[in-house]
């Protein structure tokens, strides 16, 4: 988990118990006498293995972290230390955050979003600028504000989706560099978007209707229903995390509001009630 010290703790899954700190703040430059080179992480990602492809026992040691003034770094987990040649300083020279990081599913590419409303591409190995998409004058327009979400396809390397504060899906493609589509409807605010086969579901930033499916190949909304339908407060919803569990069959999210955390049912395919299965209240 990424902290707002700029340090990231590591847990043991099997034990529950600490693992090691990271400190992102060892290799970074002060870019003023008044900066102390500490800030809030906003985002973290493991760098995909060839597990996807066949290696069941692969594991990632490669981890990296965006923070809130832009830097974005690589970690080697197995020596505990910063790769000082894979840092994307960018961002931070610009002034412009980054709210969202994510890979491609080879590994091969990392993405990254915020405050410019574009989604940035970089050679993963080479820490280079690739391209920036949005709309290139082109028919389908860019996000109009801040991206908060940004998922590539866990399949297909080319296909990526983003969101934020404008209230609408971008759907793109790589090999286009620039969106493909637009689906209005969620307000988000947080990395809830994700991907499983043909299903994008998110979590919005509002108390009614905060969990939302749709369909990528269709292009438009399946089903919405509500984070917590028999609350009667106005401050349990705000869904700020969103995942599918690994086969898919199962929806997780939490976020502001009563931080609750709650996992849903996913049978979008038949009745689409996507009925509650379990709850952790007010954590």
């Amino acid at each position: 988990m990424g902290a707002n010290d700029g340090s990231i703790k590591l847990f043991n899954a099997h034990t529950n118990k600490p693992h090691t700190v990271l400190n992102t703040t060892q290799s970074v430059v002060a870019t003023s006498p008044y900066d102390d080179g500490i800030y809030p992480l906003t985002c973290l990602r493991w760098k995909p293995t060839n597990k996807q492809y066949g290696d069941a026992d692969a594991t990632s040691s490669i981890l990296a972290t965006a923070s809130s003034n832009g830097l974005i770094q690589h970690f080697d987990v197995d020596t505990n230390r910063a790769i000082e040649s894979a840092q994307i300083t960018t961002h931070r020279d610009n002034g412009s955050n980054i709210n969202i990081i994510d890979y491609t599913c080879d590994g091969s590419k990392l993405l990254a979003a915020g405050e410019d409303k574009h989604v940035h591409v970089y050679d993963d190995n080479t820490c280079q600028l690739i391209m920036s998409m949005h709309d290139r004058g082109l028919a389908v327009p860019g996000h109009i504000n801040r991206i908060f979400a940004l998922k590539s396809h866990p399949d297909n390397d080319n296909v990526v989706v983003s969101g934020g504060w404008d209230g609408m899906i971008k759907l793109y493609d790589l090999r286009d560099g620039r969106p493909f589509a637009s689906i209005g409807g969620p307000m988000i605010s947080g990395d809830s978007i994700d991907i499983f086969d043909d299903m994008i579901v998110t979590g919005s930033m509002r108390n009614k209707s905060e969990m939302q499916m749709f369909s990528l190949s269709k292009q438009k909304l399946i089903h919405s229903w509500d984070f917590n339908p028999s609350a009667r407060e106005n401050n349990t919803g705000y869904v700020l995390s969103t995942k599918f569990s690994n086969d898919g069959n199962y929806i997780f999210a939490g976020g502001a509001g009563k931080n609750d955390l709650r996992i849903f049912q996913n049978n979008c395919d038949t009745t689409a009630d996507y009925k509650l299965q379990m709850e952790i209240k007010e954590l």
